[in-house]
């Protein structure tokens, strides 16, 4: 079964644009277009730190190395950084 994203990725570059440009907080552009302000904060973060491409819905789940998962639950555990940070960093 294909996954479908409620949000366009022409969308989701729009909101995360108009973020950075200060067109708006976070939970106004998140209301705008029907998704919850956690979800707008988690594309901001992730387009700031891999990029636009990282914001594309694909149609199946991304395969995750061992070493990458190790590394950011390693990470998390040791407090360096916030769950929201080794998302975006990891793009996961």
């Amino acid at each position: 079964m294909k996954r479908k994203s409620k949000v366009s990725y022409e969308e989701k570059i729009q909101a995360v644009q108009r973020y950075i440009n200060g067109l708006g907080s976070f939970s106004t552009i998140a209301k705008e277009i029907s998704v919850d302000k956690s979800s707008l904060q988690s594309w901001v973060k992730m387009y700031k730190h891999v990029g636009a491409h990282v914001l594309l819905t694909t149609s199946q789940n991304t395969p995750y190395s061992r070493d990458l998962k190790i590394a950011a639950v390693k990470e998390y555990f040791e407090g360096n950084a916030s769950l929201r940070d080794i998302q975006a960093k990891y793009a996961i």
